[in-house]
């Protein structure tokens, strides 16, 4: 999915890709992502975010959406 982090909010999506995870989920474009396995995205930049949501191959990633 393509995200865009704004200083001081949430991870924010753009729009989710076709055929990825976060489409079969439901993701939707504007939907923020508050938590990445029970930590806040407020704190973390849209890097490490990705680094998060990507995980280790084979391993599932909780998100909280809002």
């Amino acid at each position: 999915m393509q995200i865009s982090k704004e200083k001081d909010d949430y991870l924010k999506v753009e729009s989710p890709i076709e055929g990825t995870p976060a489409f079969r989920a439901g993701i939707k474009p504007q939907d923020k992502i508050l938590e990445i396995d029970g930590e806040s995205t407020l704190a973390l930049t849209t890097n490490d975010c990705v680094k998060k949501l990507k995980g280790e191959p084979g391993t599932k990633v909780k998100v909280k959406v809002y």
